[in-house]
């Protein structure tokens, strides 16, 4: 919620979050590393490093915060579709939200860079409503993955905020569906 607060109020990202590291050095390692012939010697990984002569790819890219005055799933720029109907949904990059389709908060809330192929796997899921619905926000192709990853910490960071909990189904896992055919039992 503090780092949706942060973009809310700045209008900034933060740089080194996300899975960004910061311009110009290489990323760090935390993994030891087993030299070849030196008998199982283990050492230390690498040190983040300055990179001679590197770009700051990626760090202009972002997305602004997503927020409104009423709750995330109020929001008028979500497509909806009911969750079983996942054949018919854009192949790229989204942020999402399952919910019950009378619901006003979301029970799980995600993001993809395959939306057809993650809301299938969703489908395939028991969630704690007969009927789960999907709200998405379909982005370009090309959206970088800490960008993915920054609008779905903001849409939990505003749940949060006007709610004071997490989604209902955010921490917990939903079991596979028991299948006869195509339909779950």
């Amino acid at each position: 919620m503090l780092l949706w607060r942060h973009r809310v109020e700045t209008g900034t990202s933060v740089e080194a979050n996300y899975g960004r590291f910061y311009p110009g050095y290489e990323r760090p390692t935390n993994r030891w590393i087993v030299r070849r012939g030196s008998s199982g010697v283990r050492t230390p990984g690498r040190r983040a490093v300055p990179v001679p002569g590197s770009a700051t790819n990626g760090f202009s890219v972002d997305h602004p915060a997503l927020q409104g005055t009423a709750g995330p799933l109020e929001s008028a720029w979500w497509e909806r579709r009911r969750l079983t109907k996942a054949i018919s949904l854009p192949t790229g990059p989204a942020v999402y939200c399952i919910y019950a389709r009378t619901a006003e908060e979301p029970l799980y809330i995600g993001e993809t860079s395959a939306l057809a192929a993650r809301a299938a796997a969703h489908a395939a899921a028991l969630w704690p409503t007969p009927e789960p619905w999907l709200a998405y926000l379909f982005l370009p192709e090309n959206t970088p993955k800490h960008v993915l990853r920054e609008l779905e910490s903001d849409l939990l960071g505003w749940h949060f905020w006007r709610t004071g909990r997490a989604p209902a189904a955010q921490y917990s896992a939903c079991t596979p569906a028991l299948t006869i055919g195509a339909e779950p039992v």
